[in-house]
């Protein structure tokens, strides 16, 4: 498999994480409260470990398509990886839950139109 297949092998798998995100997520009922509150922390852990994940596969991409693709803010998805994995315990709640509200939606889609854009050249 070249490089470039696997960067859009890792995109499709950072779509997948989001859509599992957005399902896990759905027992807070878009409440910053809910999300909050103690009783919720698996989860928070849940969505957690999924932006583990989609840090991973960034990580995995090659510099050349971060480069290419730079509207995207791999960088700062990367720190959050680091973030979640090293202090754990101190994520702050409110900058995870403005990821998982904010940011991975548009990360879905930005990857999602990489990956149609990629499908289309190959049509030609």
């Amino acid at each position: 498999m070249t490089k470039q297949a696997k960067n859009y092998q890792r995109l499709q798998h950072i779509v997948e994480y989001c859509e599992k995100i957005k399902v896990a997520a759905e027992v807070f009922n878009n409440s910053y409260d809910t999300f909050a509150d103690d009783k919720n922390y698996q989860a928070r852990d849940v969505c957690s470990f999924y932006i583990l994940q989609i840090g991973e596969l960034v990580g995995g991409l090659t510099d050349d398509f971060k480069a290419e693709n730079s509207h995207i803010p791999w960088r700062a998805i990367k720190g959050m990886r680091n973030v979640v994995v090293h202090k754990y315990g101190e994520v702050d709640m409110e900058t995870l839950w403005d990821a998982l509200t904010n940011d991975l939606p548009k990360l879905k889609e930005n990857c999602k139109t990489l990956l149609e854009n990629q499908a289309s050249l190959e049509d030609i």
